[in-house]
């Protein structure tokens, strides 16, 4: 069986490179890494900031727009894989040969796995080879890189769950929780509200994050980012003050440091914990907002506003680990091109993996928001039709799945992390390599081999 599926691999490896089209793409994508670098020009006051726009735009505009071409070719070259085959009579032999269905599907999708895990390393290449080219890789008077990166430190899961029960006893006290609604409904909620949502820190009240420090962390310096909104608006700042604490979760809090937040700061401070400050294992940041007279609460998004980090290395790994992730993406459409090269001739396979994609990236933009505020507009309360009102109800539907099997993906937040020096989470492309590189194609692979069977037959 192994051998068997080696040698598909082979050929579904070698199949992309024998077509004018795939060629053209990577032509392009070699046009990409090349002259796009080359053309990039960024404006600055400084230095510091003309640099630091350059890394960014080279990192996520070059590799942005090559994997936008490569998963074109991936999805055209997986649609001919087998269609291709069938309909020029190569794959008669198949119906007869030891090969299964479904190992003629799995070693075309590894083999086209495989030759984009070629490709990708290849423009990850390039792009630091532009990034030398500019100089950006080189030490600065500092001693540092523009290409470093940082790792941002875990928020403690209980110190979010602490912060969620304060919110769920102020709604008891004031009577604001629902109606029927349980203790668990109602800190889930908060929950989910704290880490997507802007929430209030009223004056004289007092926000927690705990941070938890891997081993060797309490030995390099700790970068800490705060950032809140006004409630007068973004043009004004949140005065306060900043107060890390080491040995809280043990019962004995010893302080740190403190930083005080001016009205002049417009409601940003940044500041480092020296290395060798620390203990070890987690430490603790309060926020405590001094609106004081003027009753300006801060607004704040628990997993945003309070960042700590530490150095993550450099750029290397981190494109390393963007194109571990992005090759997860293309695995996935491989793998429904080569199952709808298997169930329709190329150009219904072509046209439906186009209308297939379109329609994830539709539904996986809000669709679902705007499936459940439907009926609050236009009428509220009017009467649908039964075709709008299934319409509806798919799009809800569509939406979840598609959020389900790329929700590692999209939380991992390659792009952002990439231009922004901030290190991509691994734990993150092993989900999503686990759910949208081989969940997801696995599963049309099961429906590829059924209708591969009933053609061959």
């Amino acid at each position: 069986m192994i051998r068997r599926i080696a040698a598909l691999c082979r050929l579904g490896f070698r199949a992309p490179f024998s077509s004018r089209f795939v060629w053209a793409l990577m032509c392009v994508l070699a046009l990409v890494v090349i002259l796009l670098p080359m053309s990039i020009e960024v404006k600055g006051t400084s230095p510091e900031e003309v640099g630091a726009g350059q890394v960014r735009m080279i990192l996520t505009w070059t590799f942005g727009l090559a994997f936008v071409v490569l998963a074109a070719a991936t999805m055209w070259s997986g649609c001919a894989a087998l269609s291709s085959d069938i309909e020029e009579g190569r794959h008669t032999g198949a119906a007869v040969s030891p090969a299964r269905p479904f190992e003629i599907w799995l070693g075309r999708w590894l083999g086209l796995v495989l030759a984009n895990a070629v490709v990708l390393v290849v423009v990850a290449g390039g792009i630091y080879a532009q990034l030398n080219l500019r100089g950006l890789t080189a030490k600065d008077d500092g001693g540092g890189r523009r290409t470093d990166v940082t790792r941002r430190l875990d928020i403690s899961r209980e110190s979010l769950m602490g912060t969620a029960r304060d919110y769920y006893r102020q709604a008891l006290e004031l009577g604001a929780v629902p109606v029927g609604a349980t203790e668990a409904e109602v800190i889930e909620s908060i929950l989910n509200d704290l880490t997507k949502e802007l929430m209030p820190i009223e004056p004289g009240q007092k926000r927690e994050w705990e941070f938890i420090l891997r081993k060797g962390d309490e030995r390099k310096n700790v970068s800490v980012t705060f950032s809140c909104v006004s409630s007068l608006g973004s043009t004004f700042g949140c005065k306060g003050e900043i107060s890390v604490y080491d040995g809280r979760e043990a019962g004995e809090p010893r302080l740190i440091l403190t930083h005080t937040i001016g009205e002049n700061d417009a409601g940003k401070a940044e500041f480092e914990i020296p290395a060798g400050s620390l203990a070890g294992g987690r430490f603790s940041v309060v926020y405590s907002n001094a609106g004081g007279e003027d009753g300006v609460s801060a607004l704040v998004r628990h997993n945003e506003s309070m960042i700590a980090g530490v150095g993550g290395g450099g750029v290397v790994r981190n494109l390393a680990l963007c194109a571990a992730i992005l090759l997860t993406l293309l695995s996935a459409l491989a793998g429904i091109g080569v199952s709808l090269g298997a169930m329709f001739s190329f150009p219904v396979a072509a046209f439906t993996g186009a209308a297939v994609v379109f329609t994830a990236f539709v539904v996986s933009g809000g669709a679902e928001d705007d499936a459940l505020d439907f009926g609050h507009s236009h009428g509220g309360d009017a009467e649908h039709s039964r075709v709008i009102e299934a319409f509806v109800d798919f799009s809800v539907r569509a939406s979840r799945v598609v959020a389900s099997a790329n929700k590692p993906f999209i939380e991992a937040n390659a792009f952002d992390r990439l231009g922004d020096g901030v290190l991509i989470d691994a734990r993150m492309v092993w989900a999503s390599a686990a759910r949208t590189g081989a969940g997801l194609p696995l599963a049309f692979g099961v429906l590829a081999a059924l209708a591969l069977r009933r053609r061959e037959l």
